[in-house]
C-alpha cells in the first residue's frame, strides 16, 4: 500500500497553478481530431465513474471489455490510460508503465494529457527504483513537450542523485530553483546533498545558511551548518551556529547538549562549557553519571571555578567505586590549604582503593602533610613512613620526616632556652629581694 501511495503522489504532480514553466523549441506535435463514438463515450463515462466510486473491479472489467472491441486510436488511448491507473491500484507498476507507453505510442490524446502521460512514465520508473529508465523517460519527455515545469527539473535532479550522479543532479536542481518563485524546501535539501557528496563544503554552507534563515526551527539544519563550518575550519562560526540553536531551545537531547559542551571545551571556553553541562545535568537532560560529573568537575577546574569543581567532583565520587576522584578532590583542597577537608578526601581515596601506585604514594605523602599542618605529629609520621614505601615519593616523604624532626629539635631548644631564661629571672628576683 505504501508503494501505491508513493506512486500516486508522484503521478499527482500535475502542473500546479504556481508552477514556473519553461517553453521549449520542440517541434509542434500534430494530433488528428478524432473523438469517441457516442456509444463508447457513454461507456468511458460509466467506467470512469466506477473508478471515482472506487469500484475498481467493475471498472477494470468494463475497460478490458472495450479493448476487445474495435476502437479508434483516441478511444484505445483513453482506455489504456485508465487501465494504467487501475494497474497501479493493484500494485502492478510494470503493467501500468506498459499501458502508459502504449498510450504514448498511439499519439492520439491532446497535448496536455499526452505530455502528462509521458512524465508519469518517468515518475513511475522513479517510484519503482528504475532510475536509469527514469532518466531515459525524462529525456524523451523533454524532447517532446512544449513546456517544462520547474518540478520536472527537480524530479530529474532527484533521479540523477539516486544514481549518484551528483554533478548532473546539481545542474538540474539549480535549474528548478532558478525558475521557481518560491522553491520547495526539499529542493534546497537536494541541492545540499549534491554539494555534500561532491565535497563542496563552502557551497553547502551557503545552502544551509539559507535553510536556517527560512526554517529556523529545524534543528538539523543548525547542526549540519555547525558541522560544515567545523569542516571548513571556521570554528567560531561552528560554535555560534550550535549556540544559536541552543538559545532557540532546539538542543533538547543529551547528544545535542554534549555536542555543544564538547565544542565549547575544544575551543577552550571552559566556563560556557561548564554552564551547558551543568544545566543539562540539573534538568535531567544529561544523564547523571560518573563520567558526566567528572567532566564537569574538570571543566570548572579549568575555568578556575574551584568551588563548582569540588561540587561536581564530589557528585562523581559518590558514583565511583574507586578513590581516583577523592584523590582529585584532595588535591584541590591541598591547593586551597584546606587541610581538614584534604585529610577527609585522602582517607576516602585510600579506603576506596583502586588507585595507581604513584597516587597511593602521593596520597600517603599528602596525608602526612595534612596531619602535620593540623598538629597531629604522630599521625603525620605514620602516614609519611607509609609514603616512604613508594619509590617515587620516598625522598619527599623523608624530607618531610627530617623537617618534622628538625622542627622538634628547634622547638625543644627553644623550650629549653625559655626555661633557662625563666630560671635566671627567678634568681635575679630572689637576690633583689634579699638585698632589700
Amino acid at each position: 500500500m505504501k508503494k501505491i501511495l508513493l506512486i500516486l503522489s508522484l503521478l499527482m504532480v500535475a502542473a500546479p497553478l504556481w508552477a514556473a514553466v519553461e517553453k521549449t523549441n520542440n517541434p509542434k506535435r500534430e494530433v488528428k481530431g478524432v473523438l469517441p463514438s457516442p456509444e463508447n463515450y457513454k461507456k468511458l463515462e460509466k467506467y470512469s465513474q466506477f473508478m471515482a466510486d472506487e469500484k475498481y473491479a467493475e471498472a477494470k472489467a468494463g475497460f478490458n471489455a472495450m479493448l476487445q472491441r474495435k476502437l479508434n486510436d483516441y478511444e484505445r488511448a483513453v482506455v489504456l490510460q485508465y487501465l494504467g491507473y487501475l494497474a497501479m491500484q493493484e500494485d502492478k507498476p510494470q503493467q501500468a508503465i506498459k499501458n502508459f507507453k502504449e498510450v504514448v505510442k498511439l499519439n492520439s490524446l491532446p497535448n496536455r494529457t499526452h505530455f502528462n502521460v509521458m512524465s508519469n512514465i518517468a515518475r513511475m520508473y522513479m517510484a519503482t527504483g528504475q532510475y536509469r529508465n527514469a532518466v531515459k523517460a525524462w529525456q524523451d519527455y523533454f524532447k517532446a513537450t512544449d513546456e517544462i515545469r520547474d518540478s520536472d527539473y527537480a524530479l530529474l535532479a532527484n533521479t540523477y542523485v539516486q544514481l549518484e550522479d551528483y554533478k548532473k543532479g546539481q545542474q538540474y536542481i539549480k535549474k528548478a530553483i532558478s525558475m521557481a518563485e518560491k522553491p520547495s524546501e526539499s529542493w534546497y535539501q537536494l541541492l545540499l546533498i549534491t554539494h555534500q557528496q561532491l565535497g563542496e563544503f563552502r557551497q553547502a554552507a551557503k545552502v544551509l545558511e539559507y535553510l536556517v534563515e527560512h526554517y529556523p526551527q529545524k534543528k538539523n539544519y543548525w547542526k549540519q551548518l555547525s558541522q560544515t563550518y567545523f569542516a571548513l575550519k571556521q570554528d567560531s562560526k561552528a560554535l555560534a551556529a550550535l549556540d544559536l540553536a541552543n538559545l532557540n531551545g532546539l538542543l533538547t537531547t543529551e547528544q545535542d547538549l554534549l555536542q555543544l559542551f564538547k565544542l565549547y571545551a575544544y575551543l577552550d571556553v571552559p566556563y560556557k562549557a561548564g554552564k551547558v553541562l551543568e544545566a543539562g545535568l540539573k534538568k535531567g537532560t544529561i544523564e547523571s553519571t560518573k563520567k558526566h560529573w567528572k567532566d564537569l568537575g574538570a571543566t570548572w577546574y579549568q575555568a578556575q571555578e574551584l568551588e563548582k569543581a569540588l561540587v561536581a567532583f564530589k557528585k562523581a565520587a559518590e558514583l565511583s567505586d574507586d578513590g581516583e576522584l577523592d584523590f582529585q578532590i584532595a588535591n584541590i583542597y591541598v591547593g586551597l590549604e584546606d587541610w581538614a577537608n584534604a585529610r577527609t578526601a585522602l582517607k576516602a581515596a585510600l579506603q576506596k582503593g583502586g588507585l595507581k601506585d604513584r597516587d597511593v604514594g602521593n596520597s600517603w605523602l599528602l596525608l602526612g602533610m595534612a596531619e602535620n599542618y593540623l598538629g597531629n605529629e604522630a599521625a603525620a609520621r605514620q602516614a609519611l613512613e607509609k609514603a616512604k614505601k613508594f619509590p617515587k615519593v620516598r625522598n619527599n616523604a623523608q624530607q618531610w620526616l627530617n623537617h618534622m624532626k628538625q622542627t622538634q629539635v628547634t622547638k625543644a631548644k627553644l623550650q629549653e632556652s625559655q626555661k633557662t631564661e625563666a630560671g635566671s629571672d627567678t634568681e635575679q628576683n630572689g637576690e633583689t629581694a634579699a638585698e632589700s
